[in-house]
């Protein structure tokens, strides 16, 4: 794991007063950790009275999704949390992320080698590691007792050996988070290591290939241990963010409220600068939204209700010939095009598609109202008032609708 500069940053940058902004993204969202880089930024701060650091936190699928959005917009934050590898190739190919070498090496060199060569790229270091994990099991001595294990495997075969034996002694021999999937990989993967080897598995990597006699092996390996059902029952909504509550409410109340309520989360939740933020740009889309579609719909219902031109009721079909297309379908034309306009990171990119997609109902629902109003009382209110203000004055309730 590692907190890596990026260059195509979502910060504020410099503002009228001289300060910056630097954004911060991680998935520490429980202590001690979360405390502990809210310490670090406020240490830095204080020593860099001109610089304000932003942290968002978020759990690791959220994380990983939020990520994935933003690398495809083609801005990161402006300092991440990353795991190497594959994605973190993608984004320094597509300049997302700033080379640290040189900024680092006066005390990069000091750290073990097997810790930075996950964010090493053709010599070049994207990324600065803070932890580093292994791969291992957690056993239960008393039940390795009961089912007659006097020690951890240390083979395959006494991996398996030892899952007979506790299924036999009436103990389930593993347990697996199977909700986030990745827990489950590192079976395999553990094992393509070594019957493959990094170096395979690189290559593998690169080419898109693992019909290696290597990684089918490892498969193979794999495969033995599943036919032995080593695993507890409804693995695959066991999570691992939540392992202990996730089985117990699903059991016990699996449509009811939380238990018990953690009021605290709604105070970090208010505190919070960036809810603050989604919820201004929430309410400037929905508004903008809302009054586009209104003052569109608005005219071209009353022309399409009280008024008789050629190709009339032609026009109208295309209209309603839109609520056929949903959006996803579009969704892909809609990102290339507001792309090309460059709105990608902009409120007018979400305000105009959806005020598009919601003219047909709201033209087909004010057409209806207008074609209601007595034609004497049309006559009366042209009259008296511009075509804008007779076609929205006349019928509040179709407004509201």
């Amino acid at each position: 794991m590692t907190a890596l500069g990026g260059c195509g940053g979502d910060s504020d940058g410099g503002s009228s007063s001289g300060t910056t902004s630097i954004e911060w993204w991680n998935i520490s969202t429980t202590n001690p950790a979360k405390d502990v880089w809210a310490g670090l930024a406020k240490q830095f701060e204080a020593r860099n009275p001109k610089v304000r650091i932003k942290i968002v936190q978020l759990e690791n699928e959220a994380y990983k999704s939020k990520m994935a959005a933003l690398a495809a917009s083609g801005k990161l934050p402006d300092i991440f949390h990353t795991w190497g590898g594959g994605v973190l190739e993608q984004q320094v190919g597509a300049g997302l992320v700033e080379d640290l070498t040189d900024s680092t090496k006066a005390w990069a060199g000091g750290m073990l080698p097997v810790a930075r060569q996950p964010y090493l790229l053709d010599g070049k270091q994207y990324g600065i590691p803070f932890d580093i994990g292994m791969v291992g099991f957690w056993y239960n001595k008393a039940l390795f007792k009961k089912a007659g294990i006097g020690a951890p495997p240390t083979a395959w075969s006494g991996f398996l050996d030892a899952v007979r034996k506790l299924k036999s002694a009436g103990v389930t021999p593993l347990a697996l988070a199977g909700k986030e999937k990745w827990p489950g990989m590192y079976y395999w993967a553990c094992l393509a290591m070594r019957t493959a080897g990094v170096d395979a598995l690189r290559k593998a990597g690169e080419s898109k290939d693992f019909t290696g006699s290597g990684f089918v092996s490892a498969g193979q390996h794999v495969k033995d241990l599943v036919d032995l059902q080593p695993f507890q029952k409804g693995l695959l909504g066991a999570s691992y963010l939540h392992p202990d509550r996730a089985g117990r409410e699903r059991r016990h109340n699996p449509v009811g409220l939380p238990r018990p309520w953690v009021f605290s989360h709604y105070g970090d939740i208010l505190g919070s600068g960036s809810f603050w933020r989604l919820v201004g740009n929430s309410t400037l889309i929905a508004v903008g939204t809302t009054v586009i579609v209104v003052a569109v719909s608005a005219l071209a219902a009353f022309s399409f209700a009280r008024f008789a031109f050629r190709g009339r009721e032609l026009l109208f079909t295309l209209f309603t010939m839109g609520l056929m297309s949903p959006f996803a379908v579009a969704a892909l034309p809609l990102f290339l095009l507001l792309r090309s306009m460059d709105l990608l990171d902009n409120p007018l990119g979400v305000i105009l598609p959806q005020a598009a997609f919601g003219l047909p109902m709201t033209i087909i629902v004010l057409r209806g109202f207008f074609r209601q109003i007595p034609g004497e009382c049309r006559s009366t209110a042209s009259v008296s008032r511009p075509i804008w203000r007779s076609s929205t004055a006349i019928p509040p309730p179709c407004r509201t609708t």
